[in-house]
């Protein structure tokens, strides 16, 4: 979809959680696009993000079905590690939202970082709304945060931290920093700021350490497949979570399947080739995530 499709789709979310009661924030986006952007550089966006108060999530999930979302995955397709957003399509027009409950590299629980995100947000004029969003250092966080989770793969998140970096105040990404230590994010945040040159240079000036979790390791890196995997289950706690772990890399929900293979999509035939195809996909990946990992966990200071 293009932006303004993206900027309809968006109020209309909005609205309709607005109608119903439900805290969010907005997130990304046309957040970005008029801020960082309004030279009138293009800011492409695909979908909407919104941070949503944890209390109210599961109101959220069903204000997005009755105007027609359906999620495409959910906890029990990943089971040993937390997703920080619920991806949800639209058939009828292929809208995408992401719905947000965290955001990734935060180490505290979603209603800490709820908490510290909500007590400080600035209203911005959206399509002839008022619509809250993240305050400048959260806004200055979350843009090194995005860029640690998609690393040194070349994207937008790569120009907004540029742009972030050439336009926002030290004295913004000082505090910045005090709300990265407060919700646990200081690894991941000096992690994204380190992939870029003046970047590297403000995380000196902050005095920000060299260590990031093996996880912000391997995301930052252009994680090879599999090694976020043997991580997870490294991370779970007992035989029975890391045999959860295992059995759904193998073998995942259909739900998850028909998202992550074309083929699944092709009636019952169609997935359960696509299941034969899963476990083949897993097996060549184990030996070069391991030693993705191990490498990783090596370099990480946690």
């Amino acid at each position: 979809m293009l932006s303004l499709e993206v900027d309809r789709v968006t109020a209309e979310v909005l609205d309709a959680l607005r109608s119903h009661g439900v805290e969010c924030v907005l997130l990304k986006g046309p957040v970005l696009a008029g801020w960082l952007y309004a030279d009138g550089a293009a800011r492409s966006y695909v979908d909407t993000d919104i941070l949503v108060s944890p209390p109210a999530f599961p109101k959220a999930q069903r204000v997005l079905a009755e105007i027609g979302f359906s999620t495409y995955v959910d906890d029990s397709d990943t089971p040993g590690w937390r997703q920080v957003a619920h991806h949800w399509r639209r058939a009828t027009d292929g809208a995408n939202v992401d719905l947000h409950r965290t955001l990734v590299g935060v180490g505290v629980s979603d209603g800490e970082l709820w908490d510290a995100l909500a007590a400080d947000t600035v209203p911005i004029d959206f399509r002839g709304r008022s619509v809250r969003s993240l305050a400048l250092p959260a806004r200055a966080l979350h843009i090194a945060l995005h860029a640690a989770q998609h690393g040194v793969r070349g994207g937008k998140h790569l120009d907004d931290l540029e742009r972030a970096l050439a336009q926002i105040d030290f004295q913004v990404w000082a505090a910045a920093r005090t709300l990265a230590a407060r919700l646990g994010a200081t690894g991941a945040f000096a992690t994204g700021l380190r992939l870029s040159e003046p970047g590297r240079r403000l995380a000196e000036r902050l005095a920000l350490p060299a260590d990031r979790s093996v996880e912000t390791a391997l995301l930052a890196g252009g994680s090879v497949p599999g090694a976020l995997g043997w991580h997870y289950v490294a991370s779970a706690r007992g035989v029975v979570p890391r045999a959860r772990i295992v059995a759904r890399k193998l073998i995942p929900t259909p739900r998850f399947m028909r998202k992550w293979s074309p083929l699944a999509r092709r009636g019952r035939r169609g997935l359960a080739a696509a299941y034969v195809a899963r476990v083949g996909w897993v097996l060549v990946r184990v030996v070069p995530g391991f030693v993705a990992w191990r490498r990783a966990r090596r370099g990480a200071g946690r």
